[in-house]
């Protein structure tokens, strides 16, 4: 049962990592299925569920998600899949889910800016073309840093 539910937890986030590295845009549907499968989980998990901590963490990150949206600090589609992973894992897990995406966020900022560097852009552009996301001045896709995060906590999450 717990490789089932962290599958349910896993799949929308590798999805959304793949989606917005490609294409800078985590669509909907990816977070709403996180929403979605949440109550499926909770009902499939053998321990008790803390409805409350849940709710209040994906509540939480929505709330101040939407106020670093509107600071343009933030992606909708990042507020949304950050505000669904928080769900999954509860308050107990909100600061090591920050701390984790902050750290993997850093690291993916910093291999991008070393592979966009002028001399490593023109052999990666020999060999196969140059993605977008090497592009220099090209925004980090940031929802690559929150599977990431999440995927790092997959093991901890409380409904196993």
């Amino acid at each position: 049962m717990s490789a089932l539910l962290v599958s349910l937890f896993s799949a929308p986030l590798l999805v959304a990592a793949v989606v917005d590295l490609r294409s800078y845009r985590i669509p909907n549907v990816v977070s709403g299925a996180m929403l979605a499968l949440f109550p499926l989980a909770a009902l499939l998990s053998e321990r008790p569920v803390d409805w409350g901590s849940h709710l209040l963490a994906g509540a939480l990150f929505l709330g101040v998600g939407a106020a670093l949206f509107a600071l343009r600090a933030l992606g909708g589609g990042d507020v949304k899949l950050m505000a669904a992973t928080a769900l999954w894992l509860g308050l107990g897990l909100a600061l090591p889910f920050l701390v984790a995406v902050g750290l993997f966020g850093g690291a993916l900022t910093l291999i991008l800016l070393t592979l966009r560097h002028t001399h490593i852009q023109a052999f990666i552009q020999s060999l196969a073309g140059l993605p977008p996301v090497l592009e220099r001045g090209a925004a980090v896709p940031y929802g690559v840093a929150i599977c990431a995060g999440g995927l790092f906590l997959a093991g901890r999450l409380p409904l196993l």
